[in-house]
């Protein structure tokens, strides 16, 4: 179901679709709103078409270097779940040779 909120950024009103919440779509007009007023802050334009480009530099870093991160973490995870494998297998098998060993010794212990 599409929703169609009226939001506020940088001082002008849009209507925005989508298929979010109203709610959701707020949150986010509002992420990009703050997002440019910090840019103005420190930008030597008032020009809103720049201002939302350069936000949009921001925004598109922040989710850059977000990605790396999740990447790296993936990747140190999926090597720390190996090395838990392996030392389960490890142990697995240390147990195995315990049981193997019980099992043929013979009732009398002449094994």
């Amino acid at each position: 179901m599409w929703t169609m909120p009226t939001v506020q950024i940088c001082g002008h009103l849009y209507n925005i679709r989508g298929e979010d919440s109203a709610e959701t779509i707020r949150v986010l007009a509002g992420y990009v709103d703050q997002r440019m007023k910090q840019v103005a802050q420190q930008a030597d334009t008032s020009d809103v078409g720049r201002l939302a480009v350069l936000a949009a530099l921001n925004i598109t870093d922040d989710l850059y270097q977000t990605r790396k991160t999740l990447e790296r973490r993936g990747t140190e995870i999926a090597e720390q779940a190996l090395e838990l494998a392996e030392t389960l297998d490890a142990v697995l098998a240390g147990s195995n040779d315990d049981a193997v060993s019980a099992n043929t010794t013979g009732t009398d212990g002449s094994g």
